[in-house]
C-alpha cells in the first residue's frame, strides 16, 4: 500500500518501476503483489472505478531479474472505444527490472486504456 516500506524482492522491484522514468504514471497501482479496487485516470479527469493489479515474475534470463506487470480492468459500459458496452475490458503494461536495477519498458497490450483518452 502507498507509504509502506518495500519488504520483499518483488515489492522492491515494483518500487523501482513506480519511481522510474517509465513508471511515473503507475503510482495508483498497488505497490505490492495484489489486486485492489482503484480509480483509473480517465476522460474529463473524473476517472473510472476499476480493478488494479500488480504482479512480479522472477526471470532466469541473464541480465533481467524480474518482470513487473500492471493490469487494470474496468466495465465496458463506463469506457470503450468500440463494440457493445458489455463485459470487462483490460489493459496491461510490462516492465523489466534488470539485474542492476535499471527499468526497461517492454510494452503493453489490451483494450484502449481510459487514461490514454485525455
Amino acid at each position: 500500500m502507498p507509504g509502506t516500506v518495500p519488504s520483499t524482492a518483488g515489492d522492491i522491484d515494483i518500487a523501482r518501476v513506480q519511481s522510474s522514468f517509465w513508471g511515473k504514471g503507475f503510482q495508483f497501482f498497488p505497490n505490492g503483489q495484489t489486486r485492489i479496487g482503484c480509480r483509473i485516470p480517465g476522460p474529463g479527469g473524473q476517472g473510472i472505478e476499476g480493478i488494479c493489479q500488480t504482479r512480479v515474475a522472477l526471470t532466469r534470463s541473464i541480465g533481467t531479474g524480474a518482470i513487473v506487470t500492471f493490469t487494470e480492468s474496468w466495465p465496458a459500459k463506463k469506457f470503450r472505444t468500440h463494440g457493445p458496452p458489455q463485459g470487462t475490458l483490460h489493459h496491461s503494461w510490462h516492465f523489466a527490472v534488470k539485474t542492476g536495477g535499471r527499468v526497461v519498458r517492454l510494452g503493453d497490450n489490451g483494450a484502449f486504456p481510459p487514461q490514454a483518452s485525455d
